[in-house]
């Protein structure tokens, strides 16, 4: 299995369509690394990320904003609406240092509280890439146009049970 993964992996890189570590789908849309590795990549290959997002998820708005890449780094908040209320925030970024690419974020509650740590973050480490998606380790962001993305999250339930939970974005046009 893992000479047949690197056989693909090798040919996706050779015919430049991709960038690949190994890996392995756990949902339909979200990979999980099977080895940690440093990979060459192009933080520019995801401009199409840049600009305001919006659609409904969680009973709720999801709002997302990106900046374009620049000095190694994107970055980005989120804002989930609930009863026309801020229920809480994400501040991200996609950072990368020499050949490593990792997303990593916080949450805050409406008031600016923090969930993690001071110190700690939500880290997503880079798996793989094409033209339409960057996959993360649990976390895959896809485009489906250039004014629709959609964001998939891997999500683990107490019974051990993992599932995908779906955020399908327009683009805000001015945003």
């Amino acid at each position: 299995m893992r000479s047949l993964l690197f056989v693909s992996c090798m040919i996706m890189i050779l015919s430049n369509a991709t960038i690949c570590l190994a890996q392995e789908f756990v949902t339909p849309n979200i990979m999980r690394a099977a080895d940690s590795t440093d990979t060459e990549f192009s933080l520019d290959s995801l401009d199409w990320l840049a600009g305001s997002w919006r659609g409904n998820a969680l009973g709720g708005i999801a709002e997302e904003v990106w900046s374009p890449p620049s000095g190694g780094t994107m970055l980005g908040m989120f804002k989930m609406i609930d009863a026309g209320e801020t229920a809480f925030t994400e501040h991200m970024a996609i950072i990368t240092s020499g050949r490593a690419i990792k997303m990593v974020l916080k949450h805050f509650n409406a008031d600016m509280t923090g969930w993690e740590e001071k110190d700690e973050v939500e880290s997503f480490e880079f798996v793989s890439a094409d033209e339409s998606a960057v996959y993360f380790d649990g976390l895959t962001i896809r485009r489906i146009s250039d004014n629709q993305i959609a964001v998939f999250v891997l999500m683990s339930e107490a019974d051990g049970q993992i599932s995908e939970l779906t955020f399908e974005y327009d683009r805000v046009q001015g945003g």
